[in-house]
């Protein structure tokens, strides 16, 4: 291959940009609304475990 510039350093300046660009994203919508959801749903299936961890189903015998 006798290219003016070889794959490896195009793929090498794409992932740079991509970084960059999630970087970017990170900086500017630090909080977008698919965040907020995952949060607070891991914050509710908290909530749930410790209340079942502190309310113990009664066995039925």
């Amino acid at each position: 291959m006798n290219d003016d510039i070889p794959y490896h350093l195009l793929v090498v300046i794409f992932v740079a940009l991509m970084f960059l660009l999630m970087a970017v994203q990170d900086i500017f919508f630090s909080l977008s609304n698919v965040e907020i959801e995952f949060h607070s749903a891991v914050a509710s299936a908290h909530n749930e475990i410790q209340y079942l961890s502190s309310h113990p189903i009664p066995s039925e015998s």
